[in-house]
């Protein structure tokens, strides 16, 4: 029996690019909770919470050190998906794996396109 090595590669690599994408977004609806994560109770929930008691919008939290980084962008993202979404973060999470997706189909446009 001879196998063509060519299409086992070609099948492996499909296999390996498109599989984990697809169980992450299903690990995500199967097992996320509506809770926030982490550093997230430090500066998401201070300000949903500002923001539905005062009416208020303090961005401080969304500036403010994180560990050792300034996490600008991703805070203020969070910040405007929690606020649209009434502070869901089952939601918060799937628009996580939406950007995270978008980036690994750039990265796989860039590949094809330089080979």
């Amino acid at each position: 029996m001879k196998i063509n090595i060519t299409k086992l590669k070609f099948t492996l690599t499909i296999l390996g690019i498109y599989i984990p994408p697809l169980l992450l977004f299903t690990l995500i609806l199967k097992f996320s909770v509506n809770v926030p994560h982490w550093e997230e109770w430090d500066y998401l929930v201070p300000l949903f919470i500002d923001f539905y008691k005062n009416h208020h919008l303090n961005m401080e939290y969304v500036f403010d050190k994180t560990g050792e980084n300034y996490i600008f962008i991703p805070k203020l993202f969070l910040a405007i998906v929690g606020l649209i979404t009434n502070a869901d973060f089952k939601i918060m999470q799937l628009s996580n794996y939406l950007v995270l997706f978008l980036t690994w189909c750039l990265i796989i446009f860039q590949i094809k396109k330089t080979t």
